[in-house]
């Protein structure tokens, strides 16, 4: 069966994730992970991309985006074949790296904004790697906090999000991670988070992240 297109459009909120295949976990190694971030920022600025939260673990990445007026396919697309091609040119091996295509759930509300946000950003201390995500290196914590120079987080659009000033903002985005630590679902797959969860098709029905956007554009096109 043909795999479904995927819904994607300017200014959307979307949480994409994808995880390495072949038992990698090659961003345990430095340089890998800095050239993966690396060719984030590129995409980035090349793209226009807005990037809210982003996570590197060993295995797998997260990122909360803002798309601009590039598909979103084709951004992350030139990530992971610029990584793949990195990693095996690295390692001298030959072959497909990620399970799959990318996978990305439209974030429609500013609740499951800030919860995405916090769960990106504590994904070091879920794992406990850390205990404080501010000891992580490879995630976009510390653009927040304003610790980097250089952030890849679009972060006065991150702040606007929380407060005025940037002082009562990243006060109130700290108090967010605090509040999140104890939720259920802090520690647990996308596919178990609340934004995932919602509007999920019966068992046995195809999950494409973006049924519910072409749904609603078939409902508005038809009419009453």
């Amino acid at each position: 069966m043909p795999r479904c297109d995927r819904v994607f459009f300017e200014g959307g909120f979307f949480h994409v994730y994808n995880r390495l295949g072949r038992g990698e976990h090659a961003f345990k190694d430095e340089e890998t992970a800095r050239y993966f971030l690396g060719r984030l920022r590129a995409v980035v600025e090349r793209d226009g991309l807005s990037v809210h939260a982003y996570c590197l673990m060993s295995n797998h990445y997260h990122l909360a985006l803002r798309m601009g007026s590039v598909p979103l396919s084709r951004s992350l697309q030139s990530i992971q074949q610029r990584t793949t091609s990195f990693i095996n040119w690295k390692h001298k091996v030959y072959g497909p790296l990620w399970q799959g295509r990318f996978k990305a759930k439209l974030i429609d509300s500013e609740k499951y904004l800030t919860g995405l946000l916090s769960y990106i950003h504590l994904n070091p201390v879920s794992a406990r790697l850390v205990s404080d995500p501010a000891d992580y290196p490879w995630s976009g914590h510390l653009d927040l906090l304003g610790g980097r120079k250089r952030p890849i987080v679009d972060v006065d659009a991150v702040l606007r999000v929380f407060g005025k000033t940037r002082r009562s903002a990243r006060a109130a985005y700290v108090r967010e991670l605090n509040i999140a630590e104890e939720e259920e679902w802090i520690g647990e797959e996308p596919g178990s988070l609340p934004w995932w969860r919602l509007g999920r098709p019966p068992k046995g029905e195809a999950d494409d992240p973006e049924d519910a956007i072409r749904e609603r554009r078939d409902r508005e096109r038809l009419g009453p």
